[in-house]
């Protein structure tokens, strides 16, 4: 596995690229706002995470 597959690794954990690349892109999207979600991966491989869940900041409600 490459550095480029896994542009963010610490310790045992790794988040895919393309994960990487929809978090910054739902970022950009929220903004000035917070992003929320979830990231996770398969239950074989605990230290990988290779999918994103979006989801809406409840927060924002209460400002």
């Amino acid at each position: 596995m490459s550095g480029e597959s896994f542009p963010w690794i610490a310790g045992d954990l790794r988040i895919d690229k393309d994960v990487m690349d929809e978090i910054e892109q739902h970022a950009l999207e929220c903004y000035p706002s917070e992003s929320c979600g979830f990231v996770f991966g398969p239950a074989a491989e605990p230290s990988l995470l290779d999918a994103l869940q979006r989801e809406e900041n409840e927060a924002d409600k209460y400002h």
